[in-house]
C-alpha cells in the first residue's frame, strides 16, 4: 500500500521518456526555424534585396526582446503559472512568430506596403515584418528552452535527470543541422521558373513547429494526471526549509513529495486484504516531514467492518 500511494506517473520509465521526446521535438522543431532561412542568405539578397546588413539585422531580432528583459518576465510567469500555461504559451507564441515571419516575406515584398517603406528605407518591408515576427518567435523559443529544463528536472528527479537533459539539449541541436542540411534541398525542390524558393522551407519548418505545439498539447495530458498533494508548509522539508532561507526567512511552501516511512494505521484489525488490516477512514499514513494523508469518504459510501 505504501508503495502504490509513493508510485506517481514518472515513476514509468516509458512515460517519461515519452515526455522527453514531446518536449525535445518541441525544442529540434524551434532550433531548426531559428537556422532555416541562413543557408539561403545569398538567395534572400538575390530576390529580396537583403545584402548582409539586413541579414544580420534581421536576425539579431531573435534575441532582442529577450535582451531587454523579456526573459525575466517568462522566469515570473513560469513560477506564477506553471509548465503546462508557460509552455503552452511559450510554443503558440514561436507558431505566431513563424507565420508573420512567413507571411512578410511572402508577401509582403510583392505587395508593396508605403507605411512600411516609409520609415527605416535601409531595411526592406520584407524584412522589417520578418524581423518583427523573428522577435516574437524569440521570446516563445527561450521561454521554451526555460519550460523544458523545468519539466526535465520535474519529471526526472532522483531518475536519469543529466542524461534526460543532455539528450534534449543534443536533440534540439540536431535541428540546427536539419535546416543547415532540408533549407538548400528544400528551396531547389520547389523552384519557380529556375529560381529557387525561399519561402517553401521557411514554410516547412514553420509547420513542424505547428506539429512542436500539439506535442506538447499531449505532454500538458499526461502532466495534467501527475498526481499531487499539493504544497508542503513543513520546515522538515528539506526543499521548504531552502526556499524558506532563500526568501530570507519568509516560510514558502513549495510542492509536496511525501516521504512514507511505514505503513497505514490503524486500519480495521479484524478484517485482513492480503495479510493487512482493511483501510478506513480512521486510517493515516505519517509523512517523515511531518504531514498526514488520510482517507476522505462521501457519505454515500458506508461500508461495516467487524
Amino acid at each position: 500500500m505504501v508503495k502504490a500511494i509513493q508510485q506517481t506517473l514518472r515513476d514509468s520509465a516509458a512515460a517519461r521518456w515519452t515526455v522527453l521526446v514531446l518536449v525535445a521535438s518541441m525544442m529540434f522543431f524551434a532550433y531548426m526555424f531559428v537556422d532555416i532561412l541562413s543557408p539561403l542568405a545569398s538567395l534572400l539578397n538575390d530576390s529580396l534585396g537583403w545584402d548582409q546588413g539586413v541579414f544580420g539585422t534581421y536576425a539579431a531580432g531573435e534575441y532582442l526582446l529577450n535582451v531587454f528583459g523579456f526573459l525575466i518576465i517568462a522566469g515570473i510567469i513560469l513560477d506564477k503559472m506553471g509548465v503546462r500555461f508557460t509552455g503552452l504559451l511559450s510554443a503558440s507564441l514561436m507558431v505566431i512568430g513563424a507565420g508573420i515571419k512567413y507571411f512578410g516575406i511572402s508577401w509582403a515584398e510583392a505587395n508593396t506596403v508605403e507605411w512600411l517603406n516609409a520609415w527605416w528605407p535601409s531595411m526592406p518591408g520584407s524584412a522589417k515584418l520578418a524581423m518583427f515576427g523573428f522577435m516574437i518567435f524569440g521570446c516563445g523559443c527561450e521561454m521554451a528552452g526555460t519550460t523544458v529544463s523545468k519539466i526535465l528536472a520535474k519529471w526526472f528527479k532522483g531518475k536519469e535527470m543529466a542524461l534526460a537533459m543532455g539528450l534534449e539539449m543534443a536533440i534540439a541541436r540536431l535541428g540546427v543541422f536539419a535546416a543547415m542540411w532540408l533549407a538548400p534541398l528544400l528551396s531547389e525542390r520547389f523552384a519557380v521558373n529556375g529560381t529557387h524558393s525561399v519561402t517553401a522551407p521557411l514554410l516547412f519548418a514553420s509547420l513542424l513547429l505547428v506539429v512542436g505545439l500539439l506535442n506538447f498539447f499531449v505532454f500538458t495530458i499526461m502532466d495534467n494526471k501527475f498526481p499531487t498533494f499539493g504544497m508542503c508548509s513543513s520546515l522538515g522539508n528539506p526543499t521548504v526549509a531552502a526556499a524558506t532561507a532563500a526568501a530570507m526567512g519568509v516560510l514558502t511552501p513549495m510542492p509536496c513529495a511525501p516521504v512514507i516511512p511505514a505503513p497505514w494505521v490503524p486500519g480495521a484489525p479484524t478484517v485482513l486484504v492480503c495479510g493487512k488490516p482493511l483501510l478506513n477512514n480512521s486510517s493515516k499514513l505519517m509523512c517523515a516531514y511531518g504531514g498526514v494523508i488520510q482517507i476522505n469518504m462521501t457519505p454515500a459510501m458506508m461500508v461495516n467492518t467487524p
